[in-house]
């Protein structure tokens, strides 16, 4: 359907000349007539008309509203919930909307639903489909955040595509062996632990997977793997020894510079005092010299 638009005014003298204008944008009609083509949604809206003459100038308003059959009909592809728990899906974007409720979920009521929208202008439609809660996906990007000669901090990423997960457990032992131990975290929300009990200068192999009340998700693969470091130091207390070290240093050197100026005041003591003591000897004898001749 094409949509045409036709106002009309009289003036004397004439003619009468006519300007569109669709918000802020000018339109071109022929005359008194305004073609806007094939109905679209896009054309609704607010339309003005100017007519006017050499006497003068006139101008009204109107809206335009194209009808149109349903479109876009949107639901979520999936929804996951628990058995015994209350559904209620509202899209709050689009103009009209429909709400499902399910209560007391049970297994039956895990199926697809299809939601159709219709008017008398056509209809439109979608699939969504109600799903039980699954395991949790496997946590993202695990990383060693530190290491000490007895202990591992594990940092990793939540991995929210699956279910939410409750809890993780780290997994952890001499890489090539099949030793396994195990590092329980309770709180779904934790990025990361600390694995302790380590031994020093010992290559580790340490992995993690999710948890809920479905199930675990599988190992992170590959593990990563970390070495502890050896003695009695760790990656912080390496760090102050190296200062503790240059501050030692600093005051052997600063003791050495100071013993070496005593030594020097003092030399240099002595050897005024014996030229001091030099000179009085020099004069005594002259004196006695003088007394031997008068």
């Amino acid at each position: 359907m094409d949509v045409s638009i036709t106002a009309s005014a009289t003036a004397n003298p004439g003619p009468v000349r006519y300007w569109w204008r669709r918000g802020e944008e000018t339109l071109v009609g022929a005359g008194g007539t305004l073609r806007l083509g094939s109905a679209t949604k896009s054309m609704a809206g607010n339309y003005s008309i100017s007519a006017y003459s050499q006497r003068g100038a006139i101008n009204t308003s109107f809206f335009l509203n194209i009808q149109y059959g349903p479109d876009n009909v949107m639901a979520p592809d999936r929804v996951t919930v628990s058995e015994g728990d209350a559904v209620e899906e509202v899209d709050g974007l689009v103009t009209w909307s429909s709400v499902l409720e399910v209560f007391d979920v049970s297994p039956q009521d895990y199926q697809p639903y299809h939601c159709s929208a219709t008017n008398p202008l056509g209809s439109g439609s979608t699939v969504l489909t109600l799903r039980p809660p699954s395991r949790p996906f496997p946590p993202t990007n695990l990383t060693v955040i530190s290491v000490s000669n007895v202990s591992v901090v594990l940092g990793w990423s939540p991995n929210l595509a699956g279910s939410r997960p409750l809890g993780y457990t780290v997994k952890y032992y001499p890489t090539g062996t099949t030793t396994f131990e195990y590092e329980e975290v309770s709180d779904g929300s934790s990025t990361g632990v600390e694995v302790g009990g380590l031994t020093p200068e010992v290559e580790y192999s340490l992995t993690a997977q999710a948890k809920n009340n479905q199930g675990r998700s599988d190992y992170v693969t590959p593990p990563v793997t970390v070495t502890t470091l050896g003695g009695g130091e760790g990656v912080e207390g390496k760090e102050e020894r190296h200062v503790t070290s240059f501050l030692l240093l600093v005051i052997i050197m600063s003791v050495f510079g100071l013993l070496v100026l005593n030594v020097a005041a003092i030399l240099c003591f002595l050897r005024h005092r014996k030229r001091r003591n030099s000179s009085r000897g020099e004069l005594r004898s002259s004196y006695k010299a003088a007394e031997s001749v008068l």
